[in-house]
């Protein structure tokens, strides 16, 4: 069992980032949040992890990142089950999963991860930064 303070600590101090970072992959805030949130009852159940965390930054983003991965993988092989993405959406979809694989928590600071996605979203052309800027980032769908 892990420290309950502990743990709410980490919880409150990294829900919101960590739900941030997933939506930006994924395709939901729904989603992101229910990556995040098994992330956290897996800590809960493997305690151990918690103590062991060096760097525990790295350690969280990258569980988000791993996670996300396999909801992009999951969703691009059910592509075809998938009836209401557009053509424009499977491709971001492909696009998220790419940019993802290639993030390298460790060399990163959680503020030049943001900066980087933000380099992302801005150098979409500018119909899809709209697009993604609303539908994403402000919950517009």
């Amino acid at each position: 069992m892990p420290n309950t303070n502990d743990y709410s600590k980490i919880y409150e101090l990294y829900f919101p980032k960590l739900v941030r970072f997933s939506q930006t992959y994924v395709l939901s805030l729904q989603e992101a949040e229910n990556i995040v949130q098994d992330i956290f009852l897996y800590l809960w159940e493997h305690p151990e992890l918690i103590r062991s965390m060096k760097n525990r930054n790295a350690f969280l983003f990258t569980m988000v990142k791993n996670r996300c991965i396999d909801y992009l993988r999951e969703q691009t092989l059910h592509k075809n089950q998938r009836h209401s993405l557009s053509e424009l959406q499977e491709k971001e979809l492909q696009l998220k999963l790419y940019a993802l694989q290639q993030v390298d928590e460790n060399k990163f600071s959680e503020t030049e991860i943001e900066d980087i996605i933000q380099h992302a979203i801005n150098s979409l052309p500018n119909k899809c930064r709209e697009i993604f800027v609303l539908s994403w980032l402000e919950g517009l769908q």
